[in-house]
C-alpha cells in the first residue's frame, strides 16, 4: 500500500531539494519527526515535534531556506523552513501582504535558496 504525499510534505521536499547549512541533519529530524500538518483554505502550515536526541549539531535559529512564487495576482507568496535551537520548527506560506493566498502555486513553482548564516 502507498501512502499519499500530502502538499505539505511536498513543501518540505522541495525545501531540502537545495543545499543550506545544517540540511542533513535537518532531513534527519523531518523523516522522524512527528509532524502537524493543517491548512487555511488551500494553504497548509506545518509544526514539527522533533526528538530531542536529534539536535543539529549546529544550533541555530532563524530560516535557513526559503522560497518565492506569485500569487495569481502578482502578490508574492513565501514558503519558509524554521528552525529553532538546532530543531526543525514550522513550515509557513504567506503571502507578501498578509492576506490570504488567492491560488497557491505548486511546490515545483517556488524559487528556492538557502539563506545566508
Amino acid at each position: 500500500m502507498t501512502e499519499k504525499i500530502t502538499l505539505g510534505q511536498r513543501f518540505c521536499l522541495r525545501l531540502f531539494s537545495v543545499d543550506f547549512p545544517g540540511r542533513e541533519d535537518f532531513w534527519r529530524q523531518a523523516l522522524d519527526a512527528m509532524i502537524l500538518e493543517h491548512y487555511e483554505g488551500e494553504t497548509p502550515w506545518m509544526h514539527f515535534d522533533v526528538d530531542a536526541s536529534l539536535r543539529a549539531r549546529e544550533r541555530r535559529s532563524g530560516v535557513p531556506v526559503h522560497g518565492t512564487a506569485l500569487d495569481e495576482d502578482g502578490v508574492a507568496i513565501h514558503v519558509r523552513l524554521y528552525v529553532k535551537d538546532g530543531f526543525l520548527d514550522e513550515l509557513e506560506i504567506s503571502r507578501e501582504d498578509g492576506r490570504p493566498v488567492r491560488n497557491l502555486p505548486e511546490p515545483e513553482a517556488f524559487v528556492v535558496e538557502a539563506n545566508s548564516a
